[in-house]
């Protein structure tokens, strides 16, 4: 496959984008169709004429089990002399899949987080300071270069022990603070008080407008959301813009959509899963890749002047979603709940059980006032009126749960857990 256009049409363009864009598709639909991994997937749509952007709907769709081949890089469709990096998801939802960058995509992975720092007043005035993982996590790469590539001085903070992060954070005075929402409300909930930090970049999981109260309530900071996933780049698909009002995607290199439970396409303003393509990745240009990740689009000016289309922040993931006790359980129901309530509320998770013939759903939650127990019979009321369900609630003092870091995981599923047999 040879090396794609990298397309670069200003943020404040006024054009159409889709010639630009009907161009890479079809450069990818022809190098996909000719590569040996893909031949047999692509080869029928080589020639297919892209008038506009709803002919994307004739085009499949690329899922989660396209890119689990074995060996994982011979789908790539470059010579592995070619990738230069290697990264993989988080196995969160399944197994993990594996990216290879090869130098290009290097460039335009860096080139598009940095459109999204400069955005937010990211320059060489600012001293960064990340607390995510430098490693198969494709989030501390990504930022970090995007920052190095704005003349930022940046302080790679990433695995660290949480004390070691806050003592240099005390002593360094950072103006920019990377991280995943989770982890920086539970590194104030267990340090406060810690000195303020201008501008907070946050991804990586979903997180609430309560959650972004909090963190710039407790941190003294401007709070902003971006998106990305390693399958398609890592950091850098969107990004928050100072006006706050959903992610800008940089839709010259990733083109979204948006479908229903049934691959249907849905019209702007509407709930449903996010579909991605990334026609000018070299290693790996993905076609209608289904991210499994709930938003909606939306396709008019932002009031900063950038006509990039925006989505809302990721509501929850399409398959987030347990079963207990013949119910539909998604976390995001129950954080509106916790939004919704008065009392202040640090981490948590659902906790599922099976300790006889039902399943029983308990509610973990960090909060303040943790030692009234009125408070847990009524938050147990405002969970159980937004599930429909009957819960248990266990309120712990703030900054106790674990945290690794990294991604939040909502749920702790001990009914997969088989008992110990003597």
């Amino acid at each position: 496959m040879g090396t794609p256009r990298i397309l670069e049409p200003t943020q404040e363009s006024h054009h159409d984008p889709w010639p630009l864009q009907r161009a890479a598709i079809q450069d990818a639909l022809s190098r996909l169709g000719r590569d040996p991994a893909h031949r047999e997937r692509f080869a029928p749509w080589m020639n297919l004429a892209l008038h506009t952007p709803a002919d994307l709907a004739q085009l499949p769709f690329t899922t989660r089990a396209h890119l689990q081949v074995d060996p994982p890089l011979s789908d790539h469709g470059v010579p592995k002399s070619d990738i230069v990096r290697v990264h993989a998801s988080s196995g969160t939802t399944g197994n993990r899949t594996i990216s290879g960058y090869t130098a290009a995509d290097l460039n335009l992975w860096t080139r598009m987080v940095a459109r999204g720092l400069a955005a937010l007043g990211v320059d060489r005035e600012s001293v960064v300071y990340s607390t995510l993982a430098h490693g198969l996590f494709t989030g501390g790469f990504g930022f970090h270069q995007a920052a190095t590539m704005l003349g930022a001085t940046v302080i790679p903070g990433g695995q660290a022990r949480s004390a070691t992060h806050v003592d240099l954070i005390r002593r360094l005075q950072p103006t920019v603070l990377f991280s995943t929402p989770s982890y920086a409300l539970h590194l104030a909930d267990r340090f406060s008080p810690l000195p303020p930090v201008t501008l907070g970049v946050f991804g990586a999981e979903p997180w609430s407008e309560a959650d972004r109260k909090r963190l710039e309530a407790l941190w003294g900071m401007r709070a902003h959301d971006t998106y990305g996933l390693s399958e398609v780049i890592g950091p850098g698909v969107a990004f928050e813009c100072p006006y706050g009002q959903g992610m800008h995607i940089n839709s010259d290199h990733f083109i979204p959509e948006i479908i229903d439970e049934s691959g249907t396409p849905l019209p702007a303003g509407t709930w449903g899963e996010l579909v991605l393509t990334a026609p000018t990745r070299h290693a790996r240009p993905l076609i209608r890749y289904r991210t499994g990740d709930r938003t909606r689009l939306d396709f008019s000016p932002c009031p900063c002047g950038r006509t990039l289309p925006r989505m809302a922040r990721i509501r929850d993931r399409v398959d987030n979603m347990k079963v207990v006790r013949g119910v539909n359980v998604r976390p995001t129901d129950v954080a509106e709940a916790l939004a919704a309530h008065p009392a202040e509320f640090g981490s948590w998770l659902l906790e599922v059980t099976r300790p006889g013939a039902l399943d029983v759903l308990t509610l973990v939650a960090e909060c303040e006032e943790s030692g009234r127990p009125e408070l847990a019979r009524d938050l147990q009321k405002a969970v159980r009126a937004a599930l429909g369900l009957t819960v248990q609630v266990r309120l712990e003092t703030l900054g106790t749960l674990p945290h690794t870091g990294g991604k939040t995981h909502r749920w702790k599923d001990l009914r997969l857990t088989k008992p110990h047999r003597t």
